[in-house]
Protein backbone atom coordinates (compact mmCIF):
# COMPACT_ATOMS: atom_id res chain seq x y z
CA UNK A 1 0.00 0.00 0.00
CA UNK A 2 1.52 3.33 -0.72
CA UNK A 3 2.22 5.11 2.36
CA UNK A 4 -0.15 8.40 1.53
CA UNK A 5 -3.19 6.33 1.06
CA UNK A 6 -3.09 4.65 4.68
CA UNK A 7 -5.08 7.51 6.41
CA UNK A 8 -7.92 5.98 3.93
CA UNK A 9 -7.70 2.91 6.10
CA UNK A 10 -7.82 4.79 9.33
CA UNK A 11 -10.20 3.76 12.08
CA UNK A 12 -10.47 4.79 16.10
CA UNK A 13 -10.40 2.45 19.23
CA UNK A 14 -10.43 3.12 23.04
CA UNK A 15 -7.07 2.17 22.75
CA UNK A 16 -5.76 4.88 20.06
CA UNK A 17 -5.81 6.09 16.62
CA UNK A 18 -4.51 3.31 13.93
CA UNK A 19 -3.68 3.30 9.85
CA UNK A 20 -3.16 -0.15 8.19
CA UNK A 21 0.75 0.19 6.76
CA UNK A 22 0.04 -3.15 4.56
CA UNK A 23 -2.67 -4.11 2.47
CA UNK A 24 -5.62 -5.80 4.54
CA UNK A 25 -7.61 -8.56 2.99
CA UNK A 26 -11.26 -6.46 3.59
CA UNK A 27 -10.13 -3.57 1.41
CA UNK A 28 -12.15 -2.53 -1.47
CA UNK A 29 -9.78 -3.55 -4.71
CA UNK A 30 -7.76 -5.68 -2.51
CA UNK A 31 -8.21 -9.19 -3.85
CA UNK A 32 -8.09 -7.42 -7.28
CA UNK A 33 -4.37 -5.81 -6.64
CA UNK A 34 -3.40 -9.03 -4.69
CA UNK A 35 -4.93 -11.33 -7.74
CA UNK A 36 -2.59 -9.26 -10.78
CA UNK A 37 0.37 -9.14 -8.19
CA UNK A 38 0.49 -13.32 -7.85
CA UNK A 39 -0.23 -13.54 -11.75
CA UNK A 40 2.47 -10.99 -12.40
CA UNK A 41 5.63 -12.80 -9.72
CA UNK A 42 4.15 -16.15 -10.61
CA UNK A 43 3.28 -15.80 -14.97
CA UNK A 44 6.09 -18.49 -15.87
CA UNK A 45 5.05 -20.96 -13.72
CA UNK A 46 0.81 -20.34 -13.96
CA UNK A 47 -0.73 -23.05 -15.86
CA UNK A 48 2.35 -24.98 -16.55
CA UNK A 49 3.19 -26.24 -13.14
CA UNK A 50 0.30 -24.53 -10.87
CA UNK A 51 -2.99 -22.66 -10.82
CA UNK A 52 -2.95 -19.49 -8.67
CA UNK A 53 -6.09 -18.17 -7.08
CA UNK A 54 -5.90 -15.30 -4.29
CA UNK A 55 -3.76 -16.70 -1.69
CA UNK A 56 -4.62 -19.93 -2.67
CA UNK A 57 -1.80 -21.51 -4.77
CA UNK A 58 -2.32 -25.07 -6.14
CA UNK A 59 0.59 -27.41 -7.38
CA UNK A 60 0.22 -30.27 -9.75
CA UNK A 61 2.89 -32.64 -10.10
CA UNK A 62 2.65 -36.73 -11.84
CA UNK A 63 4.91 -37.70 -8.61
CA UNK A 64 6.51 -36.44 -5.04
CA UNK A 65 9.93 -35.91 -6.36
CA UNK A 66 8.70 -33.48 -9.43
CA UNK A 67 6.19 -31.88 -6.90
CA UNK A 68 9.07 -30.98 -4.95
CA UNK A 69 10.64 -30.03 -7.22
CA UNK A 70 8.03 -27.95 -7.77
CA UNK A 71 7.85 -26.35 -4.45
CA UNK A 72 11.33 -25.63 -4.85
CA UNK A 73 10.79 -23.27 -7.79
CA UNK A 74 8.23 -21.19 -6.21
Amino acid sequence: MDPRDSYKTAFSTAKGHWEFTRMAFGLKNEPATFQRLMNTVLSELQGRSMFVYLDDIIVFAKNLEEHGRKIEAL
